[in-house]
């Protein structure tokens, strides 16, 4: 079920910064399920869809550019958003490159610019993703 702006999907293993995105995004009006891994997010997205995944770059097992991965074998069209407190130029190239919509450095969802993103975002999502009517 889709919020009155989307669904989005927000995989970050730091519990704070997951709940801070959730909540700045909540209140803009989007519809959030948040996950500590990438694995848990992704069982979530094969079974539900998203219009948007939000995914941290680092964290342990399996990082953010694996899920980036497998987000685009599960629905090429998604809209994906790389996250990181540690970024720099290589780390945003390389998301880039391998189908991520946007990545950007620190603690984004702090500041209403990156939450403008999301939205401007939003009028470019399709659902494309086998549950999609």
């Amino acid at each position: 079920m889709s919020g009155p702006k989307g669904q989005i999907v927000v995989i970050d293993d730091d519990e704070g910064n997951r709940k801070s995105i959730e909540m700045a995004l909540r209140k803009d009006g989007y519809h959030v399920t948040s996950f500590s891994s990438g694995p848990l997010g992704l069982e979530h997205l094969k079974e539900n869809g998203a219009d948007l995944l939000v995914t941290d770059l680092r964290m342990p097992g399996m990082d953010g550019l694996e899920v980036l991965k497998v987000s685009k074998l599960v629905d090429p069209g998604l809209a994906v958003l790389v996250i990181t407190g540690f970024g720099s130029v290589e780390s945003a190239v390389d998301a880039m490159k391998q189908g991520a919509s946007a990545s950007v450095s620190r603690r984004p969802w702090r500041n209403a610019g990156w939450r403008r993103r999301c939205a401007s975002s939003g009028s470019a999502w399709k659902r494309s993703s086998p549950s999609a009517p």
